[in-house]
């Protein structure tokens, strides 16, 4: 931690620099504010990012003894370990809730060095679900209130994909235009002549360049009005006497353990759904006893997550025919690189249809092996809740519970995809074989066949909610600017805010709204 940084009053803190914060800090010091960026891990080196990594044996990834929870993540590899958070000193509880593998990466950037790069928009239905089939609410805003900001990110980041035309899944700004490979085309061809209601479609994928700083945090640093506080986890928001407003932040030096103010005109929590849920709830004073903007005891609740149902196999030998000669290198670092084709919700389609919301189909086709997964919606509970346990971490700051369960309708939905999987690999003529052994299935996922996978809540790495937007501070955390109702110069722009997900992958949608967040704030 920079002590001098502590002399300094900011007109905004910023908590949490991965792919919220990131755009938080670019948008806001390029509106002239003079910004403080705040990450509880270090600064990354060239060498921490390795672009060739061997596979590694399954034992070395299940059998983590200080990541047992990280190991599980699809992108996790023993070379790169130091982008996942030590689990024995990050505990976390799950009581009274289904199996929450939470991962978690503690360094400038987050996750963002290993997330899968998929960049979809939510369509404008997906905005009115609740209006619609009565879970839930909808958002404050609309999709023309995101598309702009979706447009930025699309272009800084380099979306490369192709438009589509397709009404629930707008198209969105390209730089570059890609088309499906042979054996994709392939799959294309047999899927769409069985199943004529389905589309697929070249993923939508943003290629901007593997470095150890993200490029939004680079151009906040160009400007020269940011500065960075590393290795110091935020234990609190603080506010005046009064508990109106916010005047900073408490920050823990992860060496020393020492407790210090910084201090801002605003604070923005961007540190991961849930991590931004626990801080919030650390935050109680004589004026917020439950925690910060937890007036109608609603801080916490309706967490969400997505259904992952996955399926593999080996690859045929008419697919293996199409494809070039040149090695296919893959690296968990760029995991985008890995994904051949998209299939957009086409639910709405299905003769047996006993759920609502929908499920997306991402998949690839390498020359070994397949797999395709599908991501499904979960409905909002207020059941399903993040709340302080007696826990604490290695900083001295009280862990959470995550009591998440799935309810009804995702199990009835769960049992459409995995039927829907099935079908999806009968009619391309793919060979459902799952490669892990059954002994060690029950760790990686909660039910297994003898075909397809559901995996753990929170392998998907798609958590959301907590404190969601609304236009009534007694049925939401934060407003249609992303300002806490209780306290309005403190904004939560992650995924925490979000009132429901979609199928699509939520982190396109989390930048953008943080973009436009730090664009309206004031």
């Amino acid at each position: 931690m920079n002590l001098s940084i502590l002399d300094t009053r900011f007109d905004a803190a910023v908590i949490g620099l991965g792919a919220a914060g990131c755009w938080a800090c670019k948008v806001l010091c390029e509106r002239g504010m003079r910004v403080l960026g705040v990450d509880a891990g270090r600064f990354l080196r060239d060498e921490d990012l390795p672009r060739d990594l061997t596979p590694a044996p399954l034992w070395r990834r299940v059998f983590s003894p200080r990541r047992r929870i990280q190991a599980r993540s699809i992108s996790y590899h023993p070379g790169i370990a130091h982008l996942y958070v030590d689990d024995r000193r990050n505990p976390y509880a799950t009581r009274g809730g289904d199996p929450f593998l939470w991962i978690r990466g503690r360094q400038v950037g987050g996750r963002l060095h290993t997330w899968a790069r998929m960049a979809l928009r939510l369509g404008e239905r997906d905005f009115v679900r609740a209006h619609e089939d009565g879970s839930g609410i909808d958002w404050p805003i609309r999709y023309q209130d995101l598309a702009p900001h979706y447009a930025e990110v699309e272009r800084f980041l380099r979306l490369s994909g192709a438009c589509d035309g397709l009404p629930g899944l707008p198209d969105g700004e390209l730089v570059t235009t890609t088309d499906l490979a042979a054996p994709a085309r392939l799959f294309r061809e047999r899927v769409e002549s069985r199943f004529p209601d389905r589309r697929v479609i070249a993923p939508r994928v943003l290629t901007g360049r593997i470095a150890p700083i993200p490029a939004p945090l680079e151009a906040a640093i160009a400007t020269g009005r940011l500065e960075i506080a590393t290795e110091s986890p935020v234990a609190r928001i603080v506010l005046d006497d009064g508990g109106i407003r916010a005047v900073g932040i408490e920050l823990v030096d992860a060496q020393s353990k020492e407790r210090r103010l910084a201090r801002a005109d605003r604070v923005f929590l961007c540190a991961s759904a849930i991590e931004s849920v626990r801080i919030l709830l650390n935050s109680s004073d004589a004026a917020h006893p439950a925690g910060l903007g937890n007036a109608h005891d609603l801080l916490g609740r309706y967490a969400l997550d997505h259904n992952l149902v996955v399926a593999s196999g080996p690859t045929p030998a008419e697919y293996r025919a199409l494809m070039s000669g040149e090695e296919r290198k893959s690296t968990p670092l760029d995991l985008g690189a890995d994904i051949d084709f998209y299939l957009p919700d086409f639910s709405a389609s299905l003769p047996l249809r006993d759920f609502v919301r929908g499920f997306g189909v991402q998949g690839r086709i390498h020359p070994t092996q397949w797999g395709m997964g599908v991501f499904g919606e979960m409905l909002p509970d207020a059941e399903n809740r993040v709340t302080l346990a007696d826990q604490r971490d290695a900083f001295g700051i009280p862990a959470v519970n995550i009591r998440v369960r799935r309810g009804e309708n995702d199990l009835r939905m769960i049992e459409a995809q995995k039927r829907e999987l099935r079908a999806l690999a009968e009619a391309a003529g793919l060979p459902i074989k799952m490669p892990i052994p059954g002994i060690i299935r029950p760790l990686v996922w909660k039910a297994v066949g003898p075909e397809v996978g559901v995996m753990h809540l929170g392998i998907a790495i798609h958590e959301t909610g907590g404190a969601r937007m609304g236009d009534d501070p007694r049925v939401s955390v934060v407003d249609p600017r992303n300002r806490l109702w209780d306290v309005p110069n403190v904004f939560v722009t992650d995924g925490a805010c979000l009132p429901n997900t979609g199928s699509q992958n939520p982190t396109l949608t989390i930048m953008a709204l943080s973009a436009r967040a730090a664009t309206l704030a004031d």
